[in-house]
């Protein structure tokens, strides 16, 4: 996983620029949108610029220069910019891991690459931390668990900047609840794990 949020160059997974600007503005406060826009400062705006959004999927022919991003100089200024944000109306905790880390990135390193990379890597946390949590708490179908969450679609969603991982693990942390509360009551085989999955 966190080869993946390395290796995977800035806003090249799919919508992660959404989901920065979303997790951008919880970080400054900001919950909720209003009228559909945030309130967003302009260095982060022009992180997405400088990170050439969308080079891997239409110029995937080109190989990423990763000397970019330790490139990258912080510019100065304070400017903010009314951003229209298109995931306003999803729930502002599942952009929290997001949030922290770009919170850390300022705080500690003045630097809105860093941040981007460590909000990468608090969802990834955040996502393990979870995924952890639900095997301990089931002792049937554990196996088929771990295999779920180390799936590549499974370790490149939590390493990504987006609230995707979060959903998928919670699922898990669903099917673990589902799971214990009728382990006392029936006698699980196969067959009746997948039909509670589906």
């Amino acid at each position: 996983g966190v080869a993946v949020g390395i290796l995977v160059p800035p806003f090249q997974v799919f919508d992660e620029q959404r989901h920065y600007l979303r997790s951008a503005g919880l970080a400054s406060g900001q919950l909720n949108c209003n009228q559909g826009r945030l309130l967003i400062d302009q260095k982060k705006i022009d992180l997405i610029k400088y990170a050439d959004l969308g080079r891997i999927a239409f110029r995937y022919e080109e190989k990423y220069d990763f000397q970019k991003n330790a490139s990258y100089v912080e510019p100065g200024g304070n400017e903010k910019t009314l951003v229209k944000v298109n995931l306003c109306s999803t729930f502002w905790i599942g952009h929290l891991p997001g949030a922290v880390g770009i919170l850390l990135g300022a705080a500690f390193f003045h630097n809105q690459m860093i941040g981007f990379f460590l909000g990468r890597f608090v969802n990834l946390l955040v996502c393990t931390w979870i995924t952890f949590w639900v095997l301990g708490r089931i002792k049937f179908g554990r196996q088929f668990l771990v295999v779920l969450a180390l799936l590549p679609n499974t370790l490149f969603l939590n390493a990504s900047f987006s609230y995707d991982g979060v959903v998928l693990v919670s699922v898990f942390g669903l099917m673990a609840m589902v799971i214990a509360s009728r382990e006392k009551h029936l006698n699980f085989d196969q067959r009746t794990l997948g039909l509670v999955i589906l």
